[in-house]
């Protein structure tokens, strides 16, 4: 897992969500890809790290990281970057949003600002 540390550009971790897209219902679950959320900065609720919007002044980064580019994730409307890049996407209007792959981690950075952004993407380490 790909992380910022405890604390990143001011903001502190506030919450680590295990996440699972899944294909098929039940016992006959098809597909499973796991993921998980991390959260720096406000968070909207206890279930999620959506963040306020920019409008409401509050900087945040929230990483969401699988081993697979699945859509349930927002890969379906991303080009699949390169190892170690980002590739940023411009229709997103209430915050900034980047699709990387790092050390075969793929992550979708949403973030208050692109340079907030760009700066979290340049920062990602293993966790230890």
């Amino acid at each position: 897992m790909l992380w910022l540390g405890p604390d990143f550009a001011g903001l502190r971790i506030a919450a680590i969500f295990e996440l699972s897209a899944e294909r098929g219902k039940g016992r006959s679950v098809a597909e499973r890809t796991p993921a998980a959320e991390l959260c720096y900065g406000p968070r909207l609720n206890d279930t999620s790290c959506e963040a306020p919007y920019p409008s409401a002044g509050k900087r945040y980064v929230q990483l969401t990281e699988t081993d697979a580019p699945h859509r349930w994730f927002g890969w379906d409307q991303a080009i699949e970057p390169s190892e170690g890049t980002i590739i940023l996407n411009g229709f997103e209007r209430l915050h900034a949003q980047g699709f990387a792959r790092k050390e075969g981690t793929y992550l979708v950075i949403n973030a208050s600002d692109e340079p907030l952004l760009v700066q979290a993407a340049k920062a990602l380490e293993r966790l230890p």
